[in-house]
């Protein structure tokens, strides 16, 4: 059902603000590494923009077709979740479907400049799966990942406990809620930072001003 919804924008070209995305060759992982270590927002989505973009001579519809993959896996991830919530077989699927198929996702998944929406979701849809395991590493490691899909993503670090303190899982002690919020204090103070500063620090200011306008 969702490879039909979406299926017919894998034959458009590039729009708006696609157009002005940078398409350069894969400049290799210690390339990215240092640019992430400078600048770790957005690295994610830059990291996957290049990747595919190299291997496919940046055609939009191999893009397209990464953002839909991308989207239907948080989907997976999405009724994985809603599984390991006190809902009926069919509330998982209305949830997951919902989630799918809902007319607000078409600009997110349609639009290869808004696939930074989608790997903020996967990263914070991966750190409350990993919550609901109890695997707390794994899932501080998912939640500060999300930076590097977008500035916003940050607001990861604050919802997982949240979600923990909501659930009442039996893995956030008092000393593991102790350790996260030390762990975190450091990535949301240069989150908020970076919100504030209103700015896209691996673009140039040409193309922030470009982006933003």
């Amino acid at each position: 059902m969702t490879l039909a919804l979406y299926g017919t924008s894998l034959s458009y070209g590039y729009v708006y603000e696609d157009a002005r995305l940078p398409q350069h060759p894969w400049g290799g992982w210690g390339t990215w590494v240092a640019a992430t270590i400078e600048s770790p927002t957005r690295s994610v989505t830059r990291l996957v923009w290049d990747l595919v973009g190299t291997a496919t001579a940046f055609h939009p519809s191999a893009q397209r077709l990464a953002s839909l993959l991308l989207h239907l896996f948080n989907g997976v991830l999405l009724w994985l979740i809603a599984r390991r919530l006190p809902l009926s077989l069919i509330g998982a699927v209305v949830s997951t479907g919902l989630f799918l198929w809902h007319p607000a996702q078409i600009e997110t998944v349609a639009a290869v400049a808004y696939r930074s929406e989608l790997i903020v979701g996967t990263c914070v849809l991966l750190a409350l799966w990993c919550a609901e395991r109890g695997w707390l590493v794994a899932s501080w490691c998912a939640a500060v990942s999300a930076i590097g899909g977008k500035e916003a993503g940050v607001i990861a670090v604050a919802l997982v406990p949240l979600w923990a303190s909501w659930r009442r899982l039996p893995a956030w002690t008092s000393t593991a809620w102790m350790v996260w919020t030390m762990a975190c204090l450091p990535v949301l103070s240069m989150g908020l930072a970076l919100v504030q500063a209103q700015h896209l620090p691996w673009m140039s200011p040409q193309q922030t001003v470009a982006t933003l306008g």
